[in-house]
């Protein structure tokens, strides 16, 4: 899908280009196991309404981000995003009219095919994103990582 932001590739900056019909790939999730669902319900709770939530990459992250539908007044501000967060916007969980903040997106068919809207979407620069005097800026910011192993 066509995205809106401050990204763009400058056609001739490109090395090649090749047309390819084919679907984008999906993210398929797994069921998380007993240890992250109760992690995962400590850490939805102590993120406060009104919070600007960022989770990264991973199963913990991504479970935070489903338990958070009885939050309200959420806004996103992320380096990525997946489907998880369509689940915040179907519960009213995140303000409204205020589009989330992501430099990418992973996920399903339902979540490519809304990436287009602005009013939804914001895709920014992993400078913006990740840039500290932007974060700094940001009230309630509140992060849920994990590590990769």
């Amino acid at each position: 899908p066509r995205t809106t932001g401050d990204t763009a590739l400058r056609y001739e900056s490109l090395a090649a280009v090749v047309d390819c019909d084919a679907p984008l790939r999906t993210a398929a999730t797994r069921p998380p196991d007993e240890a992250t669902q109760v992690i995962a319900h400590h850490i939805a709770a102590l993120v406060p309404d009104g919070a600007t939530v960022q989770c990264g990459i991973g199963q913990m992250p991504s479970q935070v981000l489903r338990l958070l539908g009885n939050h309200r007044g959420l806004r996103v501000h992320a380096g990525i995003v997946d489907d998880h967060v369509l689940g915040l916007e179907a519960s009213g969980a995140l303000e409204s009219g205020i589009p989330l903040v992501t430099g990418t997106a992973i996920g399903t068919a339902a979540l490519y095919d809304v990436l287009s809207d602005p009013r939804r979407f914001r895709f920014r620069a992993v400078a913006h994103t990740h840039a500290y005097e932007t974060v700094a800026r940001i009230p309630r910011f509140t992060a849920v990582n994990s590590v990769l192993v």
